[in-house]
């Protein structure tokens, strides 16, 4: 198999080593422990000379032929520490020519694979359109924002398409590596997987950190403080895009890029995570899909509702029958009243507490009868 690892200067260090290792100690075990079948002839080349790590490390690249045609094209990310300056590298000069290769690879039949910010290079060249992906789930929301033709799911590690593959972020590049390995042999890849002590991972969502997604857009980060001040008296859509100086179409839409699938895992542990991002999600989402969050949505995997000192009066406000109603709207709003209610160890009827936050253990009851 040859494989041809596409390094753009400023790539995640890594990224680009781990990717490398894997498929060397994929041939390496296969030459003594499989009969040298299959067979990984890599190759590092870059569209520049000089290609430097993030770390200022300089990679010895090979330049690309125009004959060149591997079965596989990687690409690792380019590391970026804000959305604001992954997107200033994706225009610069050597990005383009990075994606206008790998258009010229995908046409002669090379299947492409990418990882982490890598993704979004990929995505740049347009071959992820109406193809499934994944990315790194940090910045996930500005992927979707700024490719919403891609069928994103940012809870995924691994995504296979039609073009080729994504994974996820930072050590996504190994499992994107183990991943490719796995097509050539099943037996193999679990021997690389043992050798280099990696799990095969299927989901990122376990490493998700609650809240990050929504702080990370200044506009829902005004938004959550706003709504923490308004639960207790209820608040619409309307006059919440009124308080923040913009149109309520804008507010959605923005939202909506955090909170695409109110059943996605990324959902689920970040809406649960504090009672107000609850009441973002539910003000945004339609009646349609509050009604399935009220009886089918699974709990997340955190230790407790909520963190901080306005935990109690946040719950309060929220949890009242009235308030509820005024965030979330009329239809089944009983049902997603109780299923929070219950969520947050409080009680059904009345607005006491039958656990402290720190006490509850995750056993309550979530099955909502239709």
């Amino acid at each position: 198999m040859q494989l041809a690892v596409l390094a753009i200067d400023g790539v995640f260090d890594t990224g680009l080593a781990v990717t490398l290792d894997a498929f060397s100690t994929a041939s390496s075990l296969s030459a003594t422990l499989f009969g040298g079948t299959p067979r990984f002839d890599v190759t590092t080349v870059g569209v520049r000379r000089l290609v430097r790590t993030s770390q200022g490390l300089t990679v010895p690249v090979q330049p690309i032929k125009p004959s060149s045609k591997p079965d596989w094209v990687i690409v690792p990310a380019v590391l970026a520490g804000t959305p604001e300056e992954l997107f200033a590298k994706l225009e610069r000069a050597d990005v383009r020519d990075a994606r206008s290769q790998l258009l010229k690879w995908s046409a002669k039949g090379a299947l492409i694979g990418a990882a982490c910010m890598g993704t979004f290079i990929l995505a740049a060249t347009g071959l992820l359109n109406q193809q499934e992906s994944t990315t790194t789930w940090s910045l996930a929301p500005f992927f979707r924002q700024r490719f919403p033709e891609i069928h994103l799911d940012e809870s995924r590690m691994v995504v296979p398409c039609d073009i080729g593959v994504t994974a996820g972020s930072a050590m996504g590049h190994l499992d994107l590596a183990l991943w490719v390995i796995r097509q050539a042999s099943p037996e193999l890849a679990g021997t690389v997987s043992h050798y280099m002590t990696a799990d095969l991972r299927s989901s990122q969502a376990p490493f998700i950190i609650p809240n990050h997604l929504a702080q990370a857009d200044p506009m829902i980060l005004r938004f959550e403080r706003w709504a923490r001040l308004n639960l207790k008296d209820g608040f619409s859509l309307q006059a919440a895009s009124k308080a923040l100086a913009t149109s309520a179409r804008t507010l959605q839409r923005r939202c909506q890029i955090y909170w695409a699938n109110p059943l996605s895992p990324t959902f689920r542990t970040c809406a649960w995570s504090t009672p107000s991002l609850f009441s973002i999600a539910t003000v945004t989402i339609s009646r349609q899909s509050r009604q399935r969050l009220a009886t089918r949505m699974a709990p997340p995997c955190v230790p407790s509702c909520t963190t901080g000192s306005d935990v109690a009066s946040e719950r309060s406000a929220l949890v009242s029958s009235k308030s509820m109603r005024r965030v979330s709207g009329n239809g089944r709003s009983r049902r997603l009243e109780y299923t929070y209610r219950q969520r947050c160890g409080i009680s059904t009827g009345d607005n006491r507490p039958m656990r402290s936050s720190s006490q509850y253990d995750g056993s309550c009851l979530w099955h909502v009868a239709e």
